[in-house]
Parts: C-alpha cells; sequence; structure tokens
C-alpha cells in the first residue's frame, strides 16, 4: 500500500510529542486548549505546529513567552507561503490564548504514574521496540497497564509528603525535600512511591527512583552486618570502640564518644561508626561491596568506592529510595531478593497479555542471617537510634544521618512490608533545623504510612528459623559471662547453632585493693576490698601500682573508714562502702574516718542489713528475650 503525502502527515500528526507527555495534535489540542484539534483557531494552530521543533523549550505552561515569540514565527513563514494573509497573521498575532486551567498535572497519584511509565517503558524497549515506538505505543496506543498501586496507602503518603510539620524547616526559599518507597517483601511489589513534596508537570524529577543520595549509617547492614554474620561472624563479637586511623584518615563516632569493648548489637543499636569500620576491615572491602551488589545495589563506583569510608555510606554517587527499599527488603523476605517493581501485567487494544511480571527471585543470605540482622534491627527500634518508629507490633529499622546532615533517612520493615523514607535538600546542603537526623522526620514519616499499611492486619512476628539458638553472654566481652560480670553486663544473645561462644569472660575481673589508697592490696594493708573492674574500660582504669603505705614495720597509725551507726552499741566496724560497680553501703551520715594503731584497729565490716553493698544495675541494654520480642 503506498500512502499519500497527507496520509503520511496525518500519521505523524497523530504521533509527534508537544511536551508534558503529550503526543499527536488531537491530543494536544485537548491538553493545552480544551477542545478538539478541527475546533484550534489559527493562533492556537500556529502555536501548537511550533511547540514541534523543541517541545521543552517551546512548551507554553513552561515558557509562555518564548512559545508566543515561536508562534509569531509561524504565522510569518506561512504568509510568506502564501497560505495565509498579512491582515490573517496581524488578527492571530492580537488573539489573547486561553489554556485549560490546571493542565499541567492532570492525573492521580502522579510521582506512582510517573514510575509506571518509565518501567512500562523499559519493559517493552527489552522487548525490542525502540523507546519513540515504546512510548507512542503507552501514549496512544490502548494499553491497558495493571499496577501493584495501593490506592489508600499512596493517598496517605501523599497527606504525609504535602504537610510541611513533617518536614525540617524551609531554609531561605528552599525547602527540604524527600521521597518514599513502601514494598511488600514476599513480592517486592511497590504500593506507594512518592518523589517529592510537589509533581511540577508530568515526569518531573522523581526522587524514589532517579535521586541518587549519600546512605549515612543505612548502607552498615548492607555492606558490613549482613555479610559479616553470613560469613560466621556472631553479634556477640566484641571489638574496640576507638577512633580508627587509616593511613592519613581517622573514623570518629558520630558524638565523638567511646566505650571500650562492645559487641556487635550495641554496636548497631546506638550506630556506633567505629565498630562498623573495623569489622569491614576484617571481613574485606571487597567482600561487603560485592554484597551489596547482591542486594541490588548498582549505583557504586568500582574504582571509587572500595575503601573503608563505604562502612559509613561513604560512596561516589550515592544510592536510590528504590534501590535502598529493595535491599532492606532481601533482609525482611528471609534472604530472598526480588527486584522492586510496580507494573504487573500489560494487555494491549485487543486484550492479548504482552507482559506479566515474573520477578528473578535470588537468595542473597540464609534465613538464619537475615533473622539475626532482624533481631539487631529491633533493638534500634527499641532502645537505640530509632524509638519513633515503634509501632505495636514487631519493628525491625535503621536510621541513618551523613555527615554534615545533608541527609538523613530512616530504613525499616515489619513482617509484611518494607519502606525507605529518604530527607535533604536538592542542591546537596547541610539541614540547619536542629531536630533533623534519620531517627527524626523520616522515622515518624515512616510509621505514619506503615501503620496505614499494616492497618487491620494481624500482628505477626518475624519468622524464627529452627537453627536460631539463645545464649546468655557478657555484654562487654561477648564470651560466656564468669563470676564476676555482673548480671546487667549480661544478655540472652540469638546464635546460628555451632556458633555458641565457648570462652568464657575475660574483661571482667576481680581484684582486691588497699581501701585507703585505692591501690593494688600489699599483704600488709589492714583494709583490703575485692573490686570488680573491667579491662579496657577508657573510663574506669585498674590500677597497676601496689600499696606502698602499709609494711611489716610501719607503726604508724592507720586511717580508717568506720561506721558510727547508734545500732552499733558503741562497737566499731569498719565502713561498707561501695565499690566502682557497686550501689548500697553505710549511709554517709555514719561514717567517719578515724585513726588507729595496726593492733587495734576495727577487722570486721559493719554487719546491718541495710548497710550492705549490692552490684550496680549498668544501663547498657535491654534483654531481647532471646530475639523474640
Amino acid at each position: 500500500h503506498r500512502y499519500s503525502k497527507d496520509e503520511i502527515l496525518e500519521f505523524y500528526l497523530n504521533r509527534i510529542y508537544f511536551g508534558n507527555g503529550v503526543y499527536g495534535v488531537q491530543t494536544a489540542a485537548q491538553h493545552y486548549f480544551g477542545k478538539n484539534a478541527k475546533d484550534l483557531t489559527l493562533a492556537e494552530s500556529a502555536l501548537l505546529a511550533g511547540i514541534v521543533r523543541s517541545p521543552n523549550n517551546y512548551n507554553p505552561t513552561q515558557d509562555p513567552e518564548l512559545a508566543k515569540k515561536r508562534q509569531e514565527l509561524v504565522l510569518a513563514q506561512m504568509v510568506q507561503y502564501g497560505k495565509i494573509t498579512k491582515a490573517e497573521a496581524e488578527e492571530a498575532k492580537q488573539e489573547e490564548l486561553q489554556y485549560r486551567e490546571g493542565e499541567v498535572t492532570s492525573y492521580k497519584y502522579p510521582y506512582y504514574t510517573d514510575h509506571v511509565i518509565a518501567e512500562t517503558e523499559g519493559i517493552l524497549q527489552e522487548q525490542g521496540m525502540s523507546m519513540e515506538d515504546a512510548q507512542a505505543l503507552i501514549y496512544r496506543g490502548g494499553l491497558k497497564i495493571y499496577t501493584a498501586l495501593n490506592p489508600e496507602v499512596q493517598q496517605k503518603a501523599e497527606e504525609v509528603f504535602a504537610n510541611s510539620a513533617n518536614f525540617p524547616r524551609d531554609q531561605g526559599d528552599k525547602k527540604a525535600e524527600g521521597a518514599l518507597v513502601l514494598l511488600e517483601n514476599k513480592t517486592g511489589e511497590v504500593h506507594a512511591l512518592v518523589g517529592g513534596r510537589e509533581h511540577s508537570g508530568q515526569r518531573s524529577f522523581n526522587r524514589a527512583t532517579q535521586a541518587k543520595r549519600q546512605p549515612g549509617s543505612a548502607i552498615k547492614p548492607l555492606v558490613v552486618y549482613c555479610p559479616a554474620l553470613e560469613k560466621g561472624y556472631t553479634t556477640a563479637l566484641s571489638l574496640l570502640d576507638e577512633p580508627v586511623k587509616v593511613g592519613s584518615k581517622t573514623f570518629h563516632n558520630y558524638d565523638h564518644k567511646y566505650e571500650g569493648m562492645i559487641t556487635m548489637r550495641y554496636a548497631v543499636q546506638v550506630s556506633k561508626n567505629t565498630y562498623a569500620v573495623r569489622l569491614l576491615n576484617t571481613i574485606g572491602i571487597d567482600y561487603g561491596l560485592e554484597f551489596a551488589k547482591k542486594l541490588g545495589i548498582t549505583s557504586f563506583d568500582d574504582s571509587r568506592d572500595r575503601n573503608l569510608a563505604l562502612a559509613l555510606g561513604g560512596i561516589t554517587y550515592g544510592i536510590s529510595p528504590l534501590e535502598m527499599a529493595g535491599a532492606y527488603g532481601a533482609i525482611a523476605n528471609q534472604g530472598v531478593y526480588i527486584e522492586p517493581h510496580t507494573v504487573l501485567k500489560i494487555l494491549d487494544r485487543e486484550g492479548n497479555v504482552i507482559y506479566e511480571a515474573n520477578p528473578e527471585k535470588r537468595v542473597v543470605m540464609s534465613e538464619e542471617t537475615s533473622y539475626i540482622m532482624t533481631d539487631l534491627l529491633q533493638t534500634v527500634v527499641k532502645s537505640g537510634t530509632g524509638t519513633r518508629a515503634r509501632m505495636n507490633r514487631p519493628v525491625a529499622g535503621k536510621t541513618g544521618t551523613t555527615e554534615e546532615t545533608k541527609d538523613i533517612w530512616f530504613m525499616g520493615y515489619t513482617p509484611e512490608f518494607t519502606a525507605a523514607v529518604w530527607m535533604g535538600f536538592d542542591k546537596e546542603e547541610k539541614i540547619k533545623d536542629p531536630r533533623a537526623a534519620g531517627g527524626s522526620f523520616p522515622a515518624l514519616i515512616w510509621k505514619a504510612v506503615m501503620q496505614k499499611a499494616t492497618e487491620g492486619l494481624p500482628v505477626k512476628q518475624f519468622p524464627r528459623p529452627s537453627g536460631v539458638v539463645t545464649q546468655a553472654i557478657c555484654l562487654k566481652s561477648g564470651k560466656l559471662p564468669n563470676a564476676f560480670c555482673p548480671e546487667d553486663a549480661q544478655l540472652k544473645e540469638v546464635f546460628v547453632r555451632g556458633s555458641l561462644p565457648k570462652d568464657t569472660c575475660d574483661l571482667h575481673v576481680q581484684v582486691e585493693i588497699c581501701e585507703e589508697t585505692k591501690l593494688l592490696a600489699g599483704p600488709y594493708c589492714p583494709n583490703k576490698v575485692k573490686t570488680v573492674f573491667v579491662k579496657n574500660d577508657p573510663k574506669i582504669k585498674i590500677p597497676t601500682e601496689v600499696c606502698d603505705k602499709h609494711g611489716p614495720n610501719i607503726q604508724q597509725e592507720v586511717t580508717l573508714k568506720v561506721c558510727t551507726d547508734p545500732r552499733h552499741n558503741g562497737v566499731l566496724y569498719l565502713a561498707n562502702t561501695p565499690g566502682l560497680l557497686e550501689t548500697g553501703g553505710c549511709p554517709a551520715e555514719f561514717i567517719e574516718e578515724r585513726k588507729f594503731k595496726p593492733d587495734e584497729a576495727p577487722k570486721e565490716r559493719c554487719p546491718l542489713p541495710d548497710h550492705q553493698v549490692e552490684k550496680k544495675k549498668l544501663p547498657i541494654i535491654d534483654d531481647n528475650n532471646g530475639g523474640n520480642g
């Protein structure tokens, strides 16, 4: 069949792009002027003809002045080619153009829809179509696209994003932006997606899928903790919390506070940087990087990101909220990664199925690793940096706050859904609002949307594999408790069966010291006190020198603290005074310092029941009830 010039022109006019996601002259007439193409005036027709050469530049909704100049050029050309008279051209120039109101975003759930279109373009291109043909089919081909959208959850997310109280304060005329992705763990289907606080024009910049931002500490489970657990390291692994110097760079904790030997659980709970850097160095940078790639992270720079800053999210290009949600979704889905997707099925105009989603499922880690990581991340929400995300159901989560607070994240999941929330300025700058942190605004938005997503669902626990067992450990050493580990420095920890610690704590030690000099007790010290210390504790040092004040022939007087409680009826007893890890003892009003000759000094301690010393409760961590809570 040979086509006439008019037919070819008609095909062309029905396919060309007119900006704002509009294809074809009839759609453009409806879009810009709210009328059919056959009813357009000369002025309106000339304006649309002018758009075609550069739809982004001559778009009348974005630059009406430039579009008008272009229209006048088209009218002048029509006069030159004898298609209209000079007078007609002049009249058309004077005509005031009435654009259809509210034409810019004429569809619901715009960010979600934009991503559906982008995903469909990719699907059709994978089937061998050019981008141009794919777009023509999407906009004019009568396709039916079925998606995973949950309108109620999406609506809630958009409402939360529309409320400026949920965001850090504006800085001048700049607004802090944000993005959210919520997906179902077992399918990878994206139920809600928001790419910004407002939507400007069709296919506008979608921060949920297109923004690559520094993840901060939110990357630690992906490049450090999951890979380490998968390699056989346990949550009881005790490492030294102090600054780490590597070459000219020194890695610090966010708050510049250090606590000596700590276990993995505590490091995750309060987001210690030094521990993550040491552990990444132990398991190997390459191993951590490749592990995160298996979790769907595609934006690493292979040459520049292979260094220890990786442990803290210091990477070249950043990661999109969509990829972060997919990676955490795999931890939530018993270690199985499923690529996040919105499109479920596509039918052509005749109703034939031309695409059906069947995403690849990739086992990235064992069920035991994913369960133990989840258990660690539950501690973050129960009593760590993510407490604002607590719900009346199990929640595991991780905060991320980058250097200078340019990006803040909350990543979290329930047994059913995973969501990523990011906030920051489009042009990267410090968020000055002092409330800004991953555990503040992002965690609160996460909770508001997750409550909607789980509304009416029964409360479920994270499924615990039979290969996971619990064992009490010492929180400082990560080993089995010894006789001197205080009860509140012990915790029931979760382990893969067969990986329980075999050694006993070697950090809590009991030392006999001279009560008067506070040095190690010598054989002639009249008053010796057994005290428990922690080795490598930056705050409390174990004495190393032996008391030299008391010797065999030294008959000088000794000064002792005695209890003068009237209930002793004048008999003097040595006062009970609490050590560094103890509490209680004789009340201060009954304690006096008195001098004695060595052979006349009291030897027995105060026996009164209400004057006894007890071990102090250390506020280190809550018991995770064997990991079930």
